[in-house]
């Protein structure tokens, strides 16, 4: 069940912080443990990176699937969450504070609320995304895009897209091939692009426009003014939707309240064999943890979830035979 409200809560088991895939199967199993779980999500959905970056691409290493939509994988999860009621979820909330009590947490939430979890279980991921945003004025901003929920927001459009990374040329691709627009231009500042290369090659058999080494000027009157950087030649595009992927800047302090806990270089929580971290009973999992020969994929997020889960299992069940 998920709740907008503020209610008044109190005890749980586990606290799990963030409802990405991680953070939402985490839960579920929590609860199919005989656990009481509490799922803590900072934003208005769940979902977390596939359901608010890549909701539309399709995701082709996740098992039992050759390729599923990101958002068609995330309605698997928030399926399998909501058919195992009651677990509790509070949207639009963060962790406010973390302090030690009794055999287990006090955590402040930004609701004014205090709840108390015997475990903790930090997925909050990367952090908090937002989109690198033009730094150049614009009109008709209404039609200048960082990230949607449908495509049907391109159909039968004049698209431009900026950007020369993956998900710049993924969406050129992911357009023309699913037939959305027959009209797709791609601008990039550099005179190649970052992606990966069998997918920069479809782009010409995708009948992607291509235009390298551009600077862009203004995008004013239904058109995206840009310059060569080298011959200074000047090309107004006309468009109908501009598509921006500029990447995103990452917040993370969200992981504030947690600020005792083991970190590397680049700020990532170092776990354990069992997904603790440096401090008893507050787990890791997903992106925002690493050990040595960690991949970054959704299976081993959530192989970690189910780790973490069953030792925060046995241990509870060795506090109440005490």
């Amino acid at each position: 069940m998920v709740s907008h409200s503020h209610n008044p809560i109190d005890s749980y088991d586990v606290v799990i912080i963030g409802a990405g895939p991680a953070g939402i199967f985490a839960a579920y199993l929590a609860h199919i443990k005989g656990l009481t779980p509490l799922l803590v999500e900072a934003t208005t959905n769940l979902g977390g990176q596939p359901q608010n970056l890549y909701s539309q691409k399709k995701i082709y290493d996740y098992p039992g699937f050759y390729g599923i939509k990101a958002y068609e994988l995330i309605n698997h999860f928030r399926k399998q969450l909501h058919e195992h009621s009651p677990i509790k979820t509070l949207l639009q909330t963060t962790v406010a504070s973390c302090r030690a009590h009794a055999s287990g947490w006090m955590i402040g939430l930004s609701n004014q609320h205090e709840v108390f979890a015997k475990a903790i279980i930090i997925a909050t991921g990367a952090g908090i995304f937002n989109p690198n945003k033009l730094t150049i004025n614009v009109d008709q901003s209404n039609h200048i895009h960082y990230a949607f929920d449908s495509l049907d927001h391109f159909r039968n459009k004049r698209v431009v897209i900026l950007g020369g990374g993956d998900a710049a040329v993924d969406w050129a691709n992911e357009l023309a091939e699913n037939q959305i627009s027959n009209d797709v231009t791609i601008i990039h500042r550099r005179n190649e692009f970052r992606a990966n290369g069998e997918n920069v090659a479809r782009m010409q058999v995708n009948k992607i426009k291509v235009l390298l080494d551009y600077e862009i000027i203004s995008i004013a009157n239904d058109k995206v003014d840009i310059k060569h950087n080298i011959t200074h030649e000047v090309l107004h595009i006309p468009y109908q939707v501009v598509l921006v992927q500029y990447g995103q800047s990452i917040n993370r302090n969200n992981l504030e309240p947690f600020k005792n806990v083991a970190v590397n270089s680049v700020g990532r929580i170092v776990v354990k064999i069992n997904q603790m971290t440096s401090i008893e009973n507050i787990y890791a999992i997903g992106d925002v943890c690493i050990y040595e020969g960690k991949p970054s994929s959704l299976i081993c997020a959530h192989g970690e979830a189910a780790v973490a889960v069953r030792d925060i299992v046995n241990r509870i069940k060795q506090y109440d035979k005490k």
